[in-house]
């Protein structure tokens, strides 16, 4: 029998036990390309978020925690977005510039990065003179030691980690997309605290839902992410855990950027976020009329290209398609970390963008979040000729040009 993780309903952030069901469905087990060898491990699993009434925290419940363990013990290695290009354009130096106003050189500081990856932003640290400690318990950990060999690095999972690990109290700790993974928030807290001091500094970077909902980005939601955060919702949690806000960068990219300081004071906030989650409960609503002019549109057409595998062309092929609709989509991508690999739920493999294309009655559609969409645009128009129409979504409508 699978162990399931955060089976509770009382809402993580402010503790109310005013929750009811915001979504329950049927969701593919992961949304990135794998080995072929590792397509069968996917399949339609359970999947069911609440929503706080109160503060408007949306939480999955009911986690198999068997799956989650498969997840990243098996598929995780095969998603790179940390370390490609693209993301690190819109995701990297948009932290690095955010750290830059929160964070001063400072030969003596010690940083904590919690989920170092490859280690990418330790050069950074560096460059302020900040001493470098990891903790990644995928087999980057090995990447990001060679990358960064005066780097001390933990290759296991925080929660099993004893708190006098690296027996230093941190001047800073780095949390980049982790606090959507977190199970048990309090219990996760109480062990933080082990490794910070008065005035430590906390920079954490989540994915913004309010962001895809105000972008009609449909599926926003995975397997692997326990958390929905908006900027509010973020900051009551870690107002309620010791912490003072003292920056924020949200609104223009699918993630909040937060830096907040450790005083050991917990303050709990009442809220009443009632508006946001009339909002939240429309977002669903509205993307039912999306659903069915999207099938319209894509059978119209004799092939359609899906761009990018972003979430949206899950959910569509998902949400949106009838099997014989599937099988003449055709998936393309610029990441060739993804090459010959095979994507989910669409069971066939990904092409590294091609050129040369010449097509007829042919439909691309756009498939990631907004932020890429004008350089997409460019590369479409240098690689493509023929009769051929973009497609994006924009304001829970389908545009096509």
């Amino acid at each position: 029998m699978s162990q399931i993780l955060a089976p509770h309903n009382t809402c993580p952030v402010c503790q109310s036990e005013c929750t009811e069901e915001y979504l329950n469905t049927l969701l593919t087990t992961f949304f990135f390309p794998l080995p072929e060898k590792l397509i069968e491990k996917t399949k339609k699993e359970p999947f069911k978020l609440n929503i706080c009434q109160k503060c408007s925290f949306i939480f999955q419940v009911d986690v198999n925690k068997d799956l989650i363990e498969l997840i990243y013990n098996e598929f995780y290695k095969h998603y790179n977005l940390d370390t490609s290009v693209e993301f690190q354009e819109v995701y990297r130096e948009r932290t690095i510039e955010f750290m830059k106003e929160m964070l001063s050189p400072d030969n003596e500081a010690q940083v904590l990065d919690l989920g170092c990856g490859e280690g990418t932003y330790f050069p950074f640290f560096e460059s302020l003179g900040y001493k470098c400690y990891g903790i990644e318990p995928s087999e980057k950990a090995i990447i990001a030691k060679e990358k960064n060999p005066n780097a001390t690095i933990s290759p296991k999972f925080f929660e099993t980690l004893e708190v006098d690990e690296f027996n230093v109290e941190f001047d800073v700790i780095l949390m980049n997309w982790v606090l959507e993974h977190i199970a048990d928030m309090d219990s996760f807290f109480k062990k933080l605290e082990g490794y910070l001091k008065k005035g430590s500094r906390l920079i954490i970077q989540v994915p913004d839902i309010k962001y895809y909902m105000e972008n009609q980005l449909p599926l926003f939601y995975v397997h692997e992410h326990i958390n929905y955060f908006t900027k509010e919702t973020l900051e009551l949690l870690l107002e309620r855990m010791g912490f003072e806000i003292i920056g924020q960068k949200s609104g223009t990219s699918p993630s909040i950027i937060i830096c907040a300081e450790y005083t050991g004071i917990p303050r709990k906030r009442d809220v009443d976020h009632t508006e946001l989650v009339r909002t939240q409960r429309s977002f669903l609503q509205e993307n039912i009329d999306l659903k069915m002019k999207i099938s319209q549109v894509i059978s119209e057409y004799e092939k359609v290209i899906f761009y990018g595998m972003g979430l949206l062309a899950f959910w569509i092929g998902d949400a949106c398609l009838e099997v014989n609709d599937l099988e003449k989509i055709e998936l393309v991508d610029d990441n060739i970390f993804y090459k010959n690999k095979m994507v989910p739920l669409f069971n066939k493999k990904l092409k590294i963008f091609p050129t040369g294309y010449n097509f007829d009655n042919t439909l691309i559609l756009i498939c990631t979040s907004p932020v890429y969409h004008e350089k997409i645009r460019k590369i479409i128009s240098e690689k493509y000729v023929g009769n051929y129409k973009i497609a994006f979504i924009k304001n829970n409508i389908l545009v096509v040009e």
